[in-house]
Formats: structure tokens, sequence, C-alpha cells
């Protein structure tokens, strides 16, 4: 994950829970909220993801094997680069030792104009290891587009759990869920007005 979405995550995280005026026992308890929402909606996320089931959009196995394991939002995000991989068709570039290069080409509209961006693919067949360009897989956990078809001209079925996240699986227990937190005291310490402080200045700057 890149710092510019870490840092969106954060905030998306605490919108609504903390402002400039935060102080650091209304920060712990408004953390505690926070977290709380969020267990709270992953939960019912997944007792749906139990009981309903997202159906395929195709008979693709390796959609198969993402319905069986992913959260249904998690499964609906891979659909989207599923459905769109029938635009895209890899072209073989070369092959040095194991590795095997490809591109793909994907029309892009940037501003008013239509531009041809060009995505390299290095697939070892050996050990199964892919990699694009694109680097959607590094920022949000599934298989890109362009790897899909990819997989599908070398009529690859299923990929190695390792390309299946457990943070995006049904059963996973989430390590946030046992959080605890709590205030003891601090508010009249030299360490909570250190950070009463350091809210206040972090928003204003955030907000201008």
């Amino acid at each position: 994950m890149s710092t510019t979405q870490r840092s969106e995550s954060m905030n998306s995280f605490f919108d609504g829970y903390v402002n400039s005026k935060t102080t650091l026992r209304l920060f712990v308890n408004q953390y505690e909220n926070a977290l709380r929402d969020k267990v709270e909606k992953e939960n019912i996320a997944d007792f749906h993801s139990f009981k309903s089931i997202v159906p395929c959009i195709n008979h693709y196995d390796i959609e198969k094997q993402f319905q069986s394991v992913y959260t249904n939002s998690k499964f609906q995000e891979f659909q989207k680069e599923l459905t769109r991989k029938i635009y895209y068709y890899p072209t073989f570039i070369k092959k040095e030792g194991a590795i095997e290069v490809y591109q793909v080409t994907e029309d892009m509209r940037i501003g008013d104009k239509r531009k041809d961006v060009v995505y390299d693919i290095l697939l070892n067949e050996e050990e199964f290891e892919v990699k694009c360009s694109c680097h959607h897989y590094e920022f949000r956990g599934i298989l890109c587009r362009h790897v899909l078809c990819l997989l599908r001209e070398k009529r690859i079925k299923e990929v190695p759990l390792k390309y299946i996240l457990e943070r995006w699986k049904k059963n996973v227990k989430r390590k946030h869920n046992f959080i605890r937190c709590t205030y003891s005291g601090m508010e009249d310490t030299s360490v909570a007005k250190r950070f009463d402080m350091f809210c206040a200045i972090h928003f204003m700057k955030w907000q201008k």
C-alpha cells in the first residue's frame, strides 16, 4: 500500500470521530468507537458472506476458486477485474530462463485524450510467480485484469494459495477484533498535553 493510500485509509477510519479539538482521553474513546464500528460492519459483512453467495459471472475456474474463499465484497471487486480481462490480449515478448515476459496494452482515458498504456507481465510457471507493472495486486490484494487475461491464455485453472490473501477470507479472525484500548488517568501528564497539541496542529494542517 502506498503512503498516500495509507494516509487516506487512516483519514477514512477516523472520519467523523476526531477533529482539532480532540484530547487524548477523547481520542482513545473515539478510537474504541471507530474500531468497534469497523468490527461490527465487518462481522455483518462476514455473516452475509457465509449466508449468501455472490454468483459467478462465467465458468472460469479461477473465479469459482475465489468465490469459495473470499468475502462477498472482495469477491465482487475481483469480479470487476475479471470482467475487464476480456478486453485484453497478452503479447509474448521474450523468455529469460524460466521467466516469460508478456505485454498487455490498455486503452486509457487521460483527461480529454485517450492513450495506449503498455503493462509488462513477468511469469515464472515453474514456481508460479507472476507480477504486473500495474502493481494492482500489491495495492489492492487481488490479481489484476492483465494477469487474469494471461492466465486465461495459458489455460491456468487455479492460482496458488499465496495469491489468496488471508485478510480477505470469509473465515479469517481479524486481529483488530481483539484489540482493547484503555485510558488510565493520563489527561494531566506531559505526554497527554503534547499529544493534544500534536492533534490540534495536525488537524489544522489537514483541514487547510
